[in-house]
C-alpha cells in the first residue's frame, strides 16, 4: 500500500500536467476541427469563398474531395475542397481594422513647441 501511495504522490505533477494539456490543447483543437468540417460539409454551389491561396471565387460544382471555383468570368478552376478557408460573404462583414489619424502639420507643429517649452526632447 505504502509503494502505491509513494507512487502517486511521484506522479501527481505529471498526471496534472496530462489533464491541462489535455483541457486547453486537446479539447479546442477538436472543436476547431469539428467547426471547420462542417463548414467544408455545408459548401454548396453559389457560395463565395476564400481559398488558402487567397483566391476569391464562386463555387459552380462540388464532388467529393474537389470544387469547381469560378475565378472570373468563364474562368473555373478545379480546387481541393479542403484548401478553402472561409466564407468571402463572412470575409466582407469583418470590420477592418481602424487606421490611427494622422496629423496635419499645424497639429505636429504645435506638439514641437509643447515639448520645447516644457524642456523635452524627441526621440
Amino acid at each position: 500500500m505504502n509503494e502505491l501511495v509513494g507512487f502517486v504522490e511521484m506522479f501527481w505533477p505529471f498526471l496534472v500536467l496530462i489533464a491541462v494539456f489535455y483541457v486547453f490543447m486537446y479539447r479546442p483543437q477538436k472543436k476547431q476541427e469539428k467547426e471547420r468540417n462542417a463548414f467544408l460539409s455545408s459548401l454548396k454551389k453559389g457560395d463565395h469563398v476564400i481559398t488558402a491561396g487567397g483566391i476569391y471565387g464562386t463555387i459552380r460544382s462540388i464532388r467529393d474531395n474537389t470544387a469547381m471555383l469560378e475565378i472570373a468570368p468563364k474562368v473555373v478552376i478545379t480546387i481541393d475542397k479542403a484548401s478553402v478557408m472561409r466564407s468571402a460573404d463572412a470575409a466582407a462583414e469583418e470590420k477592418p481594422a481602424e487606421k490611427p489619424e494622422k496629423k496635419s502639420g499645424e497639429e505636429n507643429a504645435e506638439e514641437a513647441e509643447k515639448a520645447d517649452e516644457s524642456g523635452e526632447e524627441k526621440a
